[in-house]
């Protein structure tokens, strides 16, 4: 590992663990280079954080930063769409290809706090808070219910206790359904027609009279 890049991460991270304080976790004690940041707008008193959107950023060094980017993704804690998640996405992005070279984690999230004041209808300078839409948490609630489906299409749908249960009395169900269907069939197949009764019944009355002759 380049030393000099080795001594800026270890620097970054005591300068972000001593400015954001509980909203800073390392996640790995013995590797210190994978972290998380809580950010939140500022200022909101209880009541108010309770509808704030809040969101993870978290961020693994690669072993040449901050000569290239460090991996990351990000996490809605609430009140994020994933189209609010795709936008600091691509604006991340761009600060890491802007910023080669140059420690950026600190720039970043304070960004990401002015967009999260903005999104929650908040300025630093100012008091007033506006909630999401019912148009907007209706959409937050169908763009994750896509995802959903989504990663089902991709990975499958994980099999639990309850699914399993629920197929293995459909099975059993479908299996009984078909040996009734086979019995009711070899039935058919044994009982014989109206013709079927008269012809055998002709064919006995014969071997009776030929038995009397």
């Amino acid at each position: 590992m380049n030393e000099e890049a080795l001594e800026e991460q270890e620097n970054e991270i005591m300068v972000l663990e001593s400015i954001f304080m509980e909203n800073f976790k390392i996640l790995n004690e013995e590797d210190p280079k994978k972290f998380e940041i809580t950010i939140k707008p500022d200022d909101l008193s209880e009541e108010d954080i309770l509808n704030a959107p809040i969101l993870k950023f978290i961020v693994q060094y690669t072993p040449n930063y901050p000569e290239e980017s460090p991996t990351y993704s990000l996490e809605s804690v609430q009140y994020l769409s994933f189209k609010m998640l795709e936008d600091f996405t691509k604006k991340i992005d761009k600060t890491f290809e802007e910023s080669l070279g140059m420690a950026c984690i600190y720039q970043l999230v304070y960004d990401l706090k002015n967009d999260l004041m903005d999104i929650s209808g908040r300025e630093e300078d100012k008091g007033t808070k506006t909630e999401l839409t019912e148009e907007e948490i209706e959409l937050q609630k169908r763009e994750e219910e896509q995802k959903i489906v989504k990663d089902r299409l991709k990975y499958g749908t994980p099999l639990t206790k309850e699914l399993f249960e629920k197929w293995n009395k459909e099975f059993y169900k479908e299996k009984d359904e078909e040996k009734q269907k086979k019995l009711s069939e070899n039935e058919l197949i044994k009982k014989p027609t109206g013709i079927d009764f008269w012809k055998n019944q002709l064919l006995l009355d014969e071997k009776n009279q030929k038995e009397k002759n």
